[in-house]
């Protein structure tokens, strides 16, 4: 995905990581895709991230918050972390614009990945953006009603004041 990013950005994308496992193939894909000057990684734990305050005006991590260890405690230092008018994208799923004959076959030959609720999710969401007095932020679920029933996932969208 952040090669993706890199693509449609001017913006330097860091891929900040728990496990580094993958830094080795993370890199050398971005160097054949001719985006090596643009691409950074570092061992984080999205709980107590390693930069500095008002430090990047986008983050997005997709596929990763259902294994942080205090899901309240990363979105707080996501927010401590973006720029004041910057903006931070948290989900998991699938692209709004995949079809649903995409969606669905990609689900079935993947899987779902570990099983979730998304409506209790996104109530789990609601209720800590709440508690932490973020109010501009929206939950996206694509593809919410299909007819097959195919689980899109859902994504959180906030901004910090600026």
């Amino acid at each position: 995905m952040i090669l993706e990013l890199c693509r449609r950005t001017k913006l330097h994308w860091i891929d900040a990581d728990l496990n580094p496992y993958f830094f080795p193939y993370f890199f050398q894909k971005a160097e054949a895709a001719g985006l090596g000057g643009r691409v950074s990684a570092l061992q984080a734990d999205a709980c107590a991230l390693p930069f500095h305050d008002n430090y990047a005006a986008v983050i997005v991590s997709r596929g990763s918050f259902q294994f942080w260890s205090d899901l309240r405690q990363g979105i707080a230092e996501i927010r401590r972390v973006l720029q004041p008018g910057g903006v931070a994208y948290l989900g998991r799923g699938l692209p709004e614009r995949m079809s649903l004959d995409v969606a669905k076959k990609l689900r079935e030959s993947r899987g779902e990945g570990p099983k979730y609720d998304p409506n209790q999710t996104e109530q789990q969401l609601r209720a800590i953006m709440k508690s932490l007095h973020i109010e501009n932020y929206r939950i996206h679920r694509p593809h919410l009603n299909n007819a097959e029933g195919v689980n899109y996932g859902l994504w959180l969208e906030f901004h910090k004041a600026p």
